[in-house]
């Protein structure tokens, strides 16, 4: 090996060494520095930059990102006036007609759209809002992504808004996350579910009350007063595992019971004829299905024009015993109609869960028809054999729930405890049948004692309770 042979390879260790120096200081070792306290808390702010959106309209494919616009839909200055602006949750595919109307009348086009991609993921997302509105924060707001992250920070998010800091959901401090809290000048972060965090101070956010304790230390010291509260349930974003499904399809035409003298005529002599009043169906819950949801799709298909007549589908569910479970009307349905208003389809789609109660169910079916004597239908039934019981009738909607308690300059309180249904993870031993007290007489006792559990709770007793002497 000549010198200059070994001057390059003198170099190259040099240049090594050197470069496992730099990664060595990029990842920290776990801060050591006292958690800031409630007092620390309160002097906390961020600084927007001049291009904060005029309204936000966000996908609810994923109710993380609600939560992330929330402190630039609603914020609060340093003398405590607020700045608000609409925050839309919508189907990007499908939108409801109520959010579209309520667009219509607000007038306000969005002008930030957020929603996931295959580019982009969360974390993504949340990176580049914190980049594009904030000019510098003294702290963050990071939030797991999972349930445990999401049912802490949907009640932190509140705390985001009334101290201006952004909210960022990941699962680790990574080079990204780590360059955005650089690049914002952020020195601490709440913490929201299980995230390791080096070379920052952090303050765990471990439970509801402890985030309501603050948020309502920061909102007393912002605005003096409290008069708010919002109670809302996490557990809305659950979706249970479908093990198993079983299809059904039954169609026939009944005779109306409407008592029109025509009708009244025809009820008299169409069974002579071969069409019932009343049709019978029968359809079987599996043994292995333990909790069981039946779901029944009715669409109404009597030749008149309905918007005029309001005629109606009537589906009755019973089950093995001959209990009655449930009515239908299609006039209660959410129809299929053309770009005029006027009824395509009428329809209507109800479903319920049953817990260990196998066997044969029957769909009863009649209908009420004005201009016609008879009316033709079609029935889809679906069971499906789920994971759990717990499913939400009205899915994500607690992601809405900061922006309202923001609005309002109130607290929140999120707790996936509010949960009730016959589920064995809620019920030692529930008992067979539906799983809501409103059809199952013997769920009303665990009912009652959970509705007392919550009512004597703390979070009743002092704070919902004389809210206006906080």
């Amino acid at each position: 090996m000549n010198k200059n042979d070994k001057t390059i390879v003198i170099l190259g260790i040099a240049i090594l060494i050197l470069a496992s120096i730099g990664i060595y200081t990029w990842v920290p070792s776990e801060s050591t520095a006292a958690a800031p306290t409630t007092d620390d808390i309160i002097t906390f702010t961020g600084t927007y930059k001049d291009t904060l959106p005029t309204a936000i309209k966000v996908s609810n494919e994923n109710p993380f990102l609600a939560l992330i616009a929330t402190p630039i839909a609603v914020n609060y200055d340093d003398e405590g006036m607020q700045h608000i602006i609409p925050l839309y949750i919508e189907n990007f595919s499908e939108p409801s007609r109520a959010v579209t109307r309520v667009e219509s009348m607000i007038n306000k086009p969005a002008d930030l759209t957020i929603g996931c991609s295959q580019t982009k993921s969360i974390t993504d997302i949340s990176l580049e809002l914190a980049e594009t509105y904030w000019e510098q924060s003294h702290a963050a707001l990071l939030i797991e992504n999972n349930q445990t992250g999401y049912n802490l920070g949907v009640a932190a998010t509140p705390l985001a808004t009334y101290l201006r800091i952004p909210i960022i959901v990941t699962d680790d401090i990574n080079q990204n996350v780590q360059s955005t809290l650089e690049e914002l000048s952020i020195d601490y972060v709440f913490i929201c579910g299980n995230i390791s965090n080096r070379g920052i101070q952090k303050r765990a956010l471990e439970s509801p009350l402890q985030i309501l304790d603050i948020t309502k230390s920061v909102a007393l010291d912002r605005f003096n007063d409290i008069d708010y509260i919002t109670l809302t349930n996490p557990s809305d974003t659950l979706t249970p595992k479908v093990i198993n499904t079983t299809t059904y399809f039954f169609d026939g035409r009944v005779n109306s019971n409407s008592f029109t003298p025509a009708n009244i005529i025809n009820m008299a002599t169409g069974g002579l004829k071969g069409i019932p009043t009343v049709a019978h169906h029968e359809f079987d819950i599996p043994a292995s299905y333990e909790y069981a949801r039946v779901t029944i799709h009715a669409k109404n298909l009597v030749d008149e024009d309905i918007s005029d007549t309001g005629s109606q589908l009537m589906p009755m569910f019973y089950d093995p015993e001959g209990n009655w479970l449930a009515l239908a009307f299609t006039v209660g349905g959410i129809p299929e109609r053309d770009s005029s208003g006027e009824i395509v389809t009428d329809q209507v789609t109800w479903d319920t869960i049953i817990y260990n109660n196998p066997g044969t169910y029957t769909l009863n079916v009649a209908g009420q028809f004005i201009t016609s004597n008879t009316g033709e239908y079609e029935i889809e039934v679906t069971v499906e054999d789920l994971e759990s019981a717990i499913v939400p009738n009205m899915p994500c909607l607690s992601s809405i729930a900061p922006y309202l308690t923001s609005y309002h300059k109130g607290i929140l309180y999120a707790d996936a405890d509010f949960t009730f249904v016959g589920d064995e993870q809620i019920v030692e031993d529930p008992s067979p049948g539906v799983v809501f007290p409103a059809s199952n007489p013997e769920l009303i006792e665990y009912s009652n004692e959970h509705t007392f559990k919550i009512h004597e709770s703390r979070i009743m007793n002092e704070y919902c309770l004389g809210i206006s002497d906080l």
